[in-house]
């Protein structure tokens, strides 16, 4: 079962969804991949496919995919079809969608919930999943250590006869002389394969901005701060306007909608009306916001590589 969402609709509140999820069409890249698996081997397609063939002859699955008017479908279960139906329902008694245009603003969060819903759930196919897993391994648990790594290597590169000192678990650490600066230039070779052509300062930047601890509020969950914070900006910016300030009657309606979908249960701090506005005043005054961190997680990712 799958919720299907026009590429036509999806170009035309693309630039919303990017402005306060800072959603990307990356994200749909499975879904993507399904409509050009679809219509291979490309039979009534030529159109298309030139504006999709790259100059190496590889076809741009995310430009294929928009040129089409099809849907990305994406993965749901039957108990989120009710949802959607019931998210319908409530939407509904609230706006008038045949009337006031909002109809495809109720589209776009049903949309946004699915995307939530798929990536919580790992509805992927197998191959992709695993991708994904690999990433995430990568990019949270191997990644910073390496730029750390990198920065303090970098710090006694003109020393080329300096000790190194190793401490494997609970065992007493080890000196080694690093004659010739053997194993350092090994761990170089290693940590360029997979950093890139990185600086000291870029290194420094990155673990900062993605991987340090965070301060104030503490998160069990930063994946749903990103999600309630993406959809509060949205119901702000196209359903309940104000001037400037949080609402109780948009953070009311942004409790229906991340309770129909059960995104928030009744054991979460934030049902209460007033937690939630609370919990959306401090994640926009935080420096680096839930969508800013997506944004800049998402551009340091399509720099580096999941490890073969």
């Amino acid at each position: 079962m799958t919720l299907d969402f026009s590429i036509v609709d999806l170009k035309w509140i693309y630039s919303g969804l990017q402005e306060c999820y800072g959603f990307d069409y990356s994200e749909l890249s499975e879904e993507f991949s399904s409509i050009l698996q679809q219509h291979y081997p490309f039979k009534h397609e030529a159109d298309i496919l030139a504006k999709a063939t790259t100059e190496d002859g590889k076809v741009d699955i995310q430009k294929f995919a928009l040129e089409t008017n099809d849907c990305v479908a994406i993965p749901i279960t039957t108990e989120f079809a009710k949802q959607v139906k019931e998210f319908y329902s409530i939407f509904s008694s609230i706006f008038i969608p045949e009337l006031d245009g909002s109809a495809i603003h109720c589209e776009a969060l049903c949309l946004m919930a699915a995307i939530y819903y798929r990536d919580k759930h790992h509805l992927f196919s197998e191959i992709h999943e695993d991708i994904m897993n690999d990433d995430f391994v990568y990019s949270r648990k191997i990644r910073p250590d390496q730029l750390k790594l990198f920065i303090e290597l970098s710090k006694g590169r003109k020393r080329t006869w300096d000790n190194i000192k190793i401490s494997v678990g609970n065992n007493s650490p080890v000196i080694l002389g690093n004659y010739e600066w053997w194993l350092s230039q090994k761990l170089f070779e290693l940590l360029r394969k997979d950093l890139g052509d990185i600086t000291v300062e870029e290194a420094e930047k990155e673990l900062k901005e993605l991987y340090s601890d965070e301060r104030g509020r503490k998160s069990a969950d930063p994946h749903l701060n990103y999600f309630m914070l993406g959809s509060y900006l949205y119901i702000r910016k196209f359903l309940i306007q104000d001037n400037g300030k949080v609402t109780t009657s948009q953070c009311d309606f942004l409790l229906r909608y991340l309770t129909v979908f059960g995104i928030l249960d009744r054991q979460d701090k934030n049902f209460q009306v007033n937690n939630l506005q609370a919990t959306i005043k401090s994640l926009l005054s935080s420096k680096v916001n839930p969508i800013q961190k997506h944004i800049k997680e998402r551009e340091y990712r399509s720099n580096f590589g999941v490890i073969e």
